[in-house]
């Protein structure tokens, strides 16, 4: 399943940044399908709107720790989705406790930052 974290990129571990940036190309291949993202939106994983501009972050974190990226984000094509669901965003708060206690590594990444 993937996730969108959106807590600071550079406060992940190789592990989750590869991760996410992952999700970021599953849920844009989901999109375009026109796949159902309800248990996305319910599990605060998914935040459309910001999928375009957390790519972007995710890539310069990734060539910014010498690591390669050779996949371009497809276009998106949010009109078919619900407006609940393109307004949706991730409870930041909640999705960083969930990491720190998940992640021994971004809780130490964190605390140093």
């Amino acid at each position: 399943m993937g996730r969108m974290w959106m807590v600071p990129v550079e406060m992940l571990c190789k592990h989750h940044l590869f991760g996410e940036h992952n999700g970021l190309h599953m849920f844009t291949g989901l999109i375009n399908k026109k796949h159902k993202l309800d248990s996305y939106i319910k599990s605060n994983s998914l935040e459309v709107s910001a999928i375009q501009d957390r790519h972007t972050e995710v890539v310069a974190e990734i060539l910014k720790r010498n690591y390669l990226h050779n996949t371009d984000l497809p276009t998106l094509d949010l009109e078919q989705l619900s407006s609940e669901i393109q307004q949706y965003h991730v409870d930041r708060e909640a999705s960083l406790k969930l990491l720190l206690l998940r992640c021994e590594e971004c809780c130490n990444r964190h605390f140093k930052r």
